[in-house]
């Protein structure tokens, strides 16, 4: 916005002006209302080279050992954005009363509590995905911001046995716990923090991270999961599962 001068005194005799306060506004939102004048310009001014179509960018890696590249990207004059997204192949609409089956279809990505590695580290969805979760991009000095977007569903059956009644076998969302992580570089830059089983949900990641000039920028989402129960009462006839499908990362690159 151009520097605006004051023309009017505030105060006569300590009392507000209201012609004054009502020109002086007029002034400031005239630009916004389209009013320019040439000190709103640059000094070196607007030519065609200022208005360049982006150069789109294929094949972005979206392995870190660069096997897969379904990443797209646009370069600008001022900034370069990039993309990678994994859908469902398929959706059906199973309700099976058991509830032992899955709800959005084939997942991409199953752990269980049954199989301890789940609950061992923060895992690189990369090694499940080959697009949607990792991407690799060259950068200018600037900002890097972004958000990640992953699909999953998160349940389990509990059959508790301290009620002195029948058996009440049920969905449960409380004894569980995922948390998803967007990582630059290996250095944690956004997360959702533990997240309760709760069939499906969409979880969105924003961060933003100032960067350096690089040829090469990991961006990857991980995530980890906790299983704990509280409750000797408590069976499971069935192994708690958390399902991964649908998962998007995009990021902007924003230099001078």
């Amino acid at each position: 916005m151009a520097k605006i001068y004051t023309h009017l005194e505030k105060l006569e005799k300590n009392i507000a002006n209201n012609d004054g306060f009502n020109e002086e506004a007029q002034q400031i939102f005239s630009e916004f209302n389209g009013q320019l004048a040439a000190e709103q310009l640059p000094f070196e001014g607007f030519d065609k080279t200022k208005f360049v179509v982006p150069t789109k960018v294929a094949d972005v890696p979206t392995l870190p050992n660069e096997s897969s590249t379904l990443g797209i990207g646009w370069v600008g004059i001022k900034d370069s954005y990039y993309i990678t997204s994994k859908k469902v192949e398929n959706f059906t609409w199973l309700r099976d009363p058991s509830l032992t089956t899955t709800i959005l279809g084939p997942p991409v990505e199953t752990f269980t509590s049954d199989a301890p590695n789940w609950t061992a580290s923060i895992y690189p969805l990369s090694l499940a995905y080959n697009e949607g979760v990792f991407l690799r991009i060259p950068t200018k000095e600037g900002m890097l911001k972004g958000c990640a977007t992953v699909d999953t569903e998160y349940y389990g059956f509990s059959k508790r046995t301290d009620t002195g009644e029948e058996p009440i076998t049920g969905n449960f969302g409380t004894e569980g716990r995922v948390t998803l992580y967007v990582f630059v570089n290996d250095v944690l830059v956004g997360t959702t923090g533990p997240q309760p089983a709760g069939k499906r949900q969409t979880y969105q990641i924003p961060f933003a991270i100032p960067v350096g000039a690089s040829e090469a920028v990991d961006i990857d989402i991980r995530a980890s999961a906790t299983f704990d129960i509280g409750s000797n009462n408590v069976t499971f006839p069935d192994a708690a599962k958390v399902h991964f499908y649908s998962a998007q990362l995009w990021v902007r690159n924003q230099f001078r």
